[in-house]
């Protein structure tokens, strides 16, 4: 059963995740520098970069209740892979498009291109 999201604003996640323009923080929504995020803090600016201290709009703006990412079958939370999991945006967003089915080509496809258990 494919879950449902707002895939609209789940590829903007996607997007920034891969964008490059943002340094991964652990543990913290924002770090001391201004490009520097975790995954849910990163997913916030996405909806607002002024609601970093109110609770992520998730039902609202993703239409989900938690993100959740598919990394090897394995399904865990977005903060969890990003501060307990070691996981790069890159190899997070791979999983969000996994889950959500954000992409237009087989799970197989995308995980013989990118590197799910990367070492960073």
């Amino acid at each position: 059963m494919i879950p449902t999201c707002n895939k609209e604003n789940m590829k903007k996640l996607v997007t920034a995740l891969r964008s490059g323009k943002y340094k991964q923080v652990r543990n913290r929504y924002h770090g001391l520098n201004p490009d520097e995020y975790c995954a849910v803090g990163l997913a916030y600016k996405v909806v607002d970069d002024e609601i970093l201290h109110r609770p992520l709009p998730r039902e609202r703006w993703y239409g989900v209740n938690n993100l959740v990412v598919d990394l090897n079958g394995g399904l865990m939370s977005l903060i969890q892979t990003n501060d307990d999991g070691g996981y790069t945006f890159n190899q997070l967003a791979a999983g969000l498009e996994k889950y959500y089915h954000l992409h237009d080509i087989s799970s197989d496809e995308i995980y013989n291109t990118v590197d799910i258990k990367e070492n960073s």
